[in-house]
């Protein structure tokens, strides 16, 4: 394989055959080794020394990720390698050319949004699990995000070399424990709505005899397939094809081998009672143990009894057809070898013999389909326009002579003036050049607004920019972005000069009838908000740019301005917000000479997410004023109203009546995974409601809106009967509603799962007394009184909250969790003190705060917490009832916002009128 360095000639070349190109993410759960294996595949492409894989860390490319350890952002890196043409499916005939458009995408679940960013442009995704901790929480979290893409899924089973150094495990219970791993990635793919009959990855299963599971260790730089050792054993003796296949069959399932007999047997016992050892293990797991077991006598020997171990080792690698290897370390050093010495020999030795990269390219040039196989079935699930359009079927064909389609998924701030973006993304059709002029579009599902008739204004959209030029085109390359003149489809694109047009992700088209690309669904919410200002007056300029910019670099992240003028910046959780903050001050202090100044700065940030301290506003570095971190809650019902609330206009005239009733938590899910929308057909949406949730059919027909922005989980429903000039008011009640439900009576929170049934409307017959200013202000009021005699409730978000720990730490996890109204659902790891537990419990986001160093202090550092966002769940106490936990959470955060009276809801005769 070729592993110099490429040229971006060599890239933009070959580009243009999209039978030789694959767009893959690496996903998996923190931790889990995405990154480190990623450089395996660049020391392949020559773009790092494989002497530093594992350690070089091309994808990383914040300071911050190196120092946490962690990757933050997702990263984009083109892969440009020569692969034998066996490996080629089907096979060429001489050796190919492949690039792989790669994007490493983090791991923890508070930047969960990087990862559908990065499978939004992608086509297949390398999950990479740790073969001890098995599949996380997270991981199956970024697989059911995949597969909402349809994304075709390929396994790195990582981290094997643990389970012989570390664990010191038996053979057969390594096996076990990689079949266990397998079978919950499929029990995932198998349970998902895409493997549904009909779907495009229906029925698909990741299994070792496909070839579709690696076995790797990334950070010692090796890895390995099925056929991998096949052809090991049949090398010198140049069998065909199919003996190779036949023993890839038997390395893998209930496949004995009988040492004595030298036979293969079904049964894992002999006729004569002698236990048989399983095919992977004798010819697989047995040779890596004896290698690796080598290795650490080389690195732990000293003197000649490490001259006698370094032949022992060369004598075993010439058994199994690998070259003299030549380890670095120093043979006369007395000292004892360290972990780095030993990790150093098996790197040099299990890199020669089976490469990580290899068993990688061939599994994803063999097993990920190329964009022209897959945008063929996910045109349909992307592109919301006509399915039979100019547009969606150059997206099906992957047509470079095509109308421009290019999908923007985020914004990459430029290393160097730290205010401009690169807008990354996709070529789905078309070809994207330098000095195009292009339409930039929003991310809705609406079409853009059609040419003006004669004589008439032409329409306005606020996401709709015609006629921009792309000032350049660059591939992303990690840190660096290289020029080239022209991306043609099926490729990923950096486009500059787009940017100040862009929020946070949009399409970017040449063909005004082209509709958008669909927007995409995010896994979590930004439940856990701060207010932040400048410390100096005079900084709120430089302020209000840093919050515009902060916005478009994250897709999750919402910056607003609170009714009581308070900058408010919301984030998924805690470690989200640390992240956002310290941007948020990097971008304050872009221009800034004073280096300390800014290290100072950023080292406060995590004192000031932290609530331990007790203070209600923390300064960060002299720079921002930050206030504690506050959840967002919602309001809801949980019953029909006890009565027919009536409100009537400020000038006595119009009278409105309206009942509230829960919306049922089926079909708020529903529209929140974006199933029921404003967006379906009037039709269809009816026969899901009656079919689906029991609606009544005159009902399901007469859904005036959803709210609030017109997508939320609430409803407003017209059971009027013969109204006179109900379709003048209809905007004026709806305009109502969409303001009562993002600010509720309880606390100003948005409404959540809320049914609004406008049961009558007594209207004047003078257009000027029914007006909007007389129509607004009484349906707010009778929408307020229909929640408060509807039994209200406070709901608020919950973590499920993954915490691993030995099972001798169990009790003190427990306690911890008691402590913040956690509730455990489930207990998982095996037997012993010292094996490894998985406590899965739901934690109410407002007791979240430091709880990963209550953890650690509890279970002397031995617990290791993950925070998910699962559900929002309603508060058992009566928010109205004095006394109650949700009556003092309403203060609290009446309080807070200043409204009036602060520390009581408003009675019922403040909002409802009799006649």
């Amino acid at each position: 394989m070729r592993a110099k360095q490429y040229s971006i000639e060599q890239v933009r070349e070959t580009m243009d055959n999209v039978a030789y190109i694959r767009n893959l993410s690496v996903i998996a759960h923190v931790d889990h080794g995405k990154t480190t294996l990623t450089d395996s595949l660049a020391a392949a492409a020559g773009l790092i020394n494989r002497a530093n894989t594992g350690d070089a860390l091309v994808t990383s490319t914040r300071p911050d990720e190196k120092a946490r350890g962690i990757t933050i952002k997702s990263t984009g890196i083109a892969i440009y390698v020569e692969v034998p043409r066996a490996w080629c499916s089907p096979p060429a005939t001489a050796a190919s050319r492949f690039l792989l458009n790669l994007v490493d995408s983090p791991g923890h679940v508070d930047f969960s949004s990087e990862v559908t960013a990065a499978l939004r442009v992608t086509d297949g995704a390398l999950v990479v699990i740790d073969c001890i901790e098995g599949v996380c929480v997270q991981t199956r979290t970024v697989l059911g995000q995949a597969l909402d893409e349809l994304v075709k899924p390929v396994l790195v089973l990582n981290k094997l070399d643990r389970c012989f150094l570390e664990k010191r495990m038996d053979l057969e219970d390594i096996y076990q424990s990689l079949c266990r791993s397998i079978e919950s990635v499929n029990v995932v793919l198998a349970t998902h709505r895409s493997n549904a009959v009909g779907q495009p990855l229906a029925n698909y299963q990741v299994d070792p005899l496909e070839g579709t599971v690696v076995f790797a260790s990334a950070k010692q730089a090796w890895g390995f397939s099925l056929a991998t050792f096949a052809e090991m054993y049949f090398r010198k003796k140049q069998a065909d094809e199919t003996a190779v296949a036949q023993l890839t069959s038997r390395l893998w399932g209930d496949h004995f081998w009988d040492v004595e007999q030298h036979c293969w047997s079904v049964e894992p016992k002999a006729p004569d009672g002698r236990t048989l050892i399983r095919g992977f293990c004798h010819f697989v797991l047995a040779p890596l143990q004896r290698v690796l077991t080598a290795c650490e006598r080389v690195a732990s020997a000293a003197g000649a009894e490490r001259q006698q171990a370094e032949e022992n080792l060369q004598s075993l690698l010439s058994k199994i057809d690998v070259g003299r290897v030549a380890l670095d370390a120093n043979k006369d050093d007395t000292a004892p070898a360290t972990a780095a010495t030993a990790s150093a020999v098996m790197r040099t030795v299990m890199q020669q013999w089976i490469p990580a990269d290899q068993a990688l390219i061939r599994m994803i040039v063999r097993h990920l389909p190329s964009p022209a196989q897959a945008q063929r079935y996910r045109a349909d699930h992307l592109y919301t326009g006509p399915c039979d359009d100019i547009t969606a079927s150059a997206i099906r064909a992957c047509d470079p002579k095509g109308p421009l389609c290019v999908y923007i998924s985020k914004l990459v701030p430029d290393s160097i003036s730290g205010a401009r973006f690169y807008a990354f993304g996709r070529v789905f059709s078309g070809t994207v050049r330098t000095g195009q002029r292009v339409c930039v579009l929003g991310s809705d599902r609406a079409a853009p607004p059609p040419p003006p008739e004669p004589g008439q204004q032409p329409r306005k959209r606020e996401d709709y920019f015609a006629d921009k030029s792309v000032l350049r085109v660059v591939v992303p390359a990690g840190k660096q972005f290289h020029a080239v003149a022209d991306v043609p489809a099926g490729n990923t694109v950096a486009l500059v000069g787009l940017d100040q047009y862009i929020l946070k992700n949009c399409t970017v088209a040449t063909d005004a009838s082209t509709f958008p690309i669909a927007g995409m669904s995010f896994a979590v919410a930004p439940v856990v908000r701060v207010a932040v200002e400048p410390r100096q007056p005079s900084q709120l300029p430089r302020f209000v740019q840093a919050l515009q910019r902060l916005s478009k670099t994250d897709q999750l992240v919402q910056c607003s301005v609170a009714p009581t003028g308070e900058h408010i910046v919301a984030a998924a959780g805690e470690l989200h917000l640390e992240v956002v903050l310290h941007d948020l001050l990097e971008m304050m202090l872009v221009g800034e000479d004073d280096a300390d100044a800014t290290a100072a700065a950023a080292a406060c940030v995590s004192a000031a997410v932290s609530s331990g301290s007790g203070e209600k506003r923390h300064g960060l570095g002299g720079v921002l004023v930050v206030s504690e971190p506050v959840v967002s809650l919602t309001e809801t019902v949980s019953a029909e109203s006890s009565q027919l609330c009536m409100a009537k206009s400020p000038n006595r005239f119009n009278r409105v009546y309206v009942r509230a009733a829960p919306l049922g938590d089926s079909l708020c899910a529903a529209i929140e995974a974006g199933e029921v929308t404003a967006r379906d057909p009037p039709t269809a949406r009816s026969r899901v409601l009656v079919e689906r949730f029991g609606w009544d059919v005159t009902a399901s027909r007469r859904l005036w809106s959803f709210g609030p922005n017109s997508s939320g989980p609430n409803m407003l429903v017209d059971a009027t009967k013969a109204v006179q000039y109900l379709r003048e008011a209809q905007d004026s009640i709806t305009a109502a509603f969409q303001w009562m439900s993002s600010e509720g009576p309880l606390c100003g929170e948005p409404l959540r799962a809320v049914r609004f049934d406008l049961c009558d409307l007594v209207l004047h017959s003078d257009t000027v007394h029914r007006s909007g200013a007389q129509l607004i202000p009484a349906a707010k009021r009778v929408f307020a009184g229909a929640v408060l005699t509807a039994q209200p409730r406070l709901c608020e978000p919950l973590y499920l909250a993954s915490v691993t720990c030995p099972r001798s730490k169990v009790g003190s996890v427990y306690s911890v969790l008691t402590r913040r109204r956690g509730r455990v659902q489930s207990e998982e790891g095996g037997a012993g003190t010292e094996a490894i537990v998985t406590v899965l419990a739901h934690l109410p986001v407002l007791e979240s705060f430091g709880l990963t160093a209550e953890l650690r202090a509890a279970t002397a550092g031995q617990a290791f917490p993950q925070l998910a966002f699962s559900h929002w769940q309603s508060m058992p106490d009566d928010p109205l009832a004095a006394g109650s936990r949700a009556a003092a959470v309403v203060t609290l955060v009446r309080t807070r916002k200043g409204m009036h009276p602060p520390d009581a809801v408003p009675t019922l005769d403040k909002f409802l009128d009799t006649l």
